[in-house]
């Protein structure tokens, strides 16, 4: 009875230890999208102005679209940690895609 509680309990902790993981990589990836998206921004003015180039705004456009895949996450459900448990453990895998652009 005490190894099925410190097996729960050991559960519950990597769960949530998953969890504060997965948000603070999404945190991290908001940033790095809004820095892309102000640096496209920026990009298209220069341009408009004369000051950059088309060049500039499809760079910006790459990065912009490149840091968006990455943020593409695939969530499975794991099978149970150990036979007779009955519930499986749902984890985060961050993971960007294979394909190339």
């Amino acid at each position: 009875m005490v190894d099925e509680g410190r097996q729960v309990e050991l559960q519950v902790r990597t769960a949530y230890s998953d969890f504060v993981g997965a948000r603070e990589v999404l945190d991290s990836q908001k940033t790095v999208q809004a820095e892309a998206e102000e640096a496209l921004r920026e990009a298209e003015a220069r341009a408009a102005a004369g000051t950059g180039t088309q060049l500039d705004v499809l760079d910006a456009q790459t990065s912009l679209t490149k840091r968006a895949r990455r943020r593409c996450w695939r969530c499975t459900i794991m099978p149970p940690l150990e036979p007779g448990s009955n519930a499986p453990l749902a984890r985060t895998w961050f993971k960007p895609p294979q394909t190339k652009l």
